[in-house]
């Protein structure tokens, strides 16, 4: 969750610095079922917030519906394509904070948005998901999870149990101090990191 808020606050920072300079917006939409990320976001920049699975569940309808119609359409041409000017608005982020809640055995509320991630970068999405080390080598076999895994993403690999196997490739999670944390990236390759305190 720490490591969320510093985020967060890396991202509402570069909205703010980027009101002036036109930069692309961007619209942040939380699911966090504890709450601990509860005003993190400021209301301008805060798109969504869902505490329970039937918010999250109609959430996640809703988002699915907004980001459908940025698809490409047929008559999309090679250069719309190149510069993504086919579709208007912010980039959406979406934070998932302790997604062992949400993805559960009675179902996960997010489903809708799941074959919306391969198209994240061309339609304006991205995914920020953490969840407990406890049980992650099961859990990466959850279709979210899978599908992120699928598509290469970076993954911050704080401290935790090596048992849980292989997670990323040849890396498994080890005992770290507070903070620090294995950042893998397939575009950066691997470093160790320290999150700053937000």
């Amino acid at each position: 969750s720490q490591t969320l808020r510093t985020v967060i606050a890396g991202l509402v920072r570069d909205v703010d610095d980027g009101a002036d300079s036109g930069a692309v917006e961007a619209k942040l939409v939380l699911v966090d079922y504890r709450r601990s990320l509860l005003g993190t976001v400021p209301d301008a920049a805060l798109a969504g917030y869902a505490s329970s699975a039937q918010n999250a569940a109609a959430l996640a309808g809703q988002l699915a519906q907004y980001l459908s119609a940025r698809l490409p359409g047929e008559d999309v041409t090679a250069e719309q394509l190149a510069d993504g000017s086919w579709w208007t608005g912010p980039v959406i982020y979406l934070v998932i904070d302790d997604y062992d809640l949400v993805a559960t055995a009675s179902g996960n509320p997010l489903q809708p948005l799941l074959e919306l991630l391969g198209h994240g970068r061309d339609i304006g999405f991205r995914v920020i998901l953490a969840r407990r080390s406890g049980g992650l080598g099961r859990a990466l076999f959850e279709p979210l999870i899978a599908r992120l895994r699928d598509l290469s993403c970076d993954v911050l690999l704080h401290s935790g149990d090596a048992d849980e196997g292989y997670i990323v490739g040849r890396h498994r999670m080890q005992k770290l101090p507070p903070g620090r944390a294995e950042l893998i990236s397939r575009s950066r390759g691997t470093e160790m990191i320290q999150v700053a305190h937000a």
